[in-house]
């Protein structure tokens, strides 16, 4: 699997804007990776530009891979609220909808912000990152 590596956070996250920061796309894998050493995370993208929803969002994934490795702190707030707790039938695909992604730099390299509205959130520390996107889908411009 290739795709781009980073370093430096400035660079991941003007990638990040590249795919428009992943807002409004659904969280669809969280993954440990090489023995907890990485983090995989998978978005599947809903844009095909800038205020364009894909047209075919519920017949096929378009999915952004976000590899994070050299892992020195994985945090997650789940933000759920007490009628969440309640209820966990009633959770639905709006859970995983996030409102955007940024990189900034921290002591282990680079950190990734994973951020929903609210206080959910999940934070990567990480020494590198590479970012995939789906077969044959240019980054947006």
């Amino acid at each position: 699997m290739g795709g781009a590596g980073f370093t430096v956070a400035a660079r991941l996250d003007d990638e990040l804007r590249r795919w428009l920061r992943c807002e409004e796309s659904l969280l669809v894998e969280m993954a440990l990776t090489h023995h907890g050493y990485g983090v995989r995370l998978g978005f599947n993208l809903t844009w095909a530009s800038e205020g364009v929803l894909r047209p075919d969002l519920d017949s096929r994934e378009q999915r952004l891979t976000i590899e994070m490795r050299g892992v020195q702190r994985l945090h997650m707030e789940g933000g759920l609220s007490q009628r969440m707790l309640d209820y966990p039938e009633a959770i639905n695909w709006g859970l995983s909808e996030v409102s955007l992604l940024r990189a900034e730099p921290c002591a282990a390299g680079l950190q990734l912000q994973v951020l929903w509205e609210g206080e959910r959130r999940i934070v990567i520390d990480a020494q590198s990152a590479s970012v995939i996107g789906p077969d044959g889908v240019p980054s947006l411009p």
